[in-house]
């Protein structure tokens, strides 16, 4: 005849079942612990889903802020760019006005040989009237 051996009791007991015996409901069906846990975890994944809405809100806020950031980059590189064409106009300018100085330098140069010239020509016109002069009184 075959008789029924109950199975040996380890020494040590599951890492797994340790303690889980106290959290137990106890005298519950288990269709209402299923329930209760299934209320658990769709508790839990409305909290993970208003997390993710809220991560997503501020991504998109982050996205508004770089749009924005990059806009005032380009506002800046439009400011540098002006104040470099600005900046080259004003070289150019001091360039001219560098060249209308010379002109007029060598313009004034011009004007004093010009007068060395016409005083020496009134010299010779002054001595040519003192020959004629003194000839003509003979």
């Amino acid at each position: 005849m075959l008789k029924y051996k109950s199975p040996a009791l380890s020494a040590s007991p599951s890492l797994s079942t340790v303690g889980s015996l106290d959290f137990e409901p106890k005298y519950t069906s288990s269709k209402l612990s299923a329930l209760v846990a299934a209320a658990a975890a769709l508790a839990a994944a409305a909290v993970a889903l208003l997390a993710a809405f809220v991560a997503c809100v501020v991504a998109v806020v982050a996205c508004v802020v770089a749009v924005v950031a990059l806009a005032a980059a380009l506002v800046a590189l439009v400011d540098a760019s002006l104040a470099f064409v600005l900046a080259v106009v004003a070289d150019d300018a001091a360039a001219v006005a560098e060249l209308a100085a010379l002109v007029a330098d060598v313009a004034a140069a011009e004007a004093l040989e010009a007068a060395a010239v016409a005083e020496l020509a009134a010299d010779v016109a002054l001595v040519a009237a003192e020959t004629a002069s003194t000839n003509n009184s003979k």
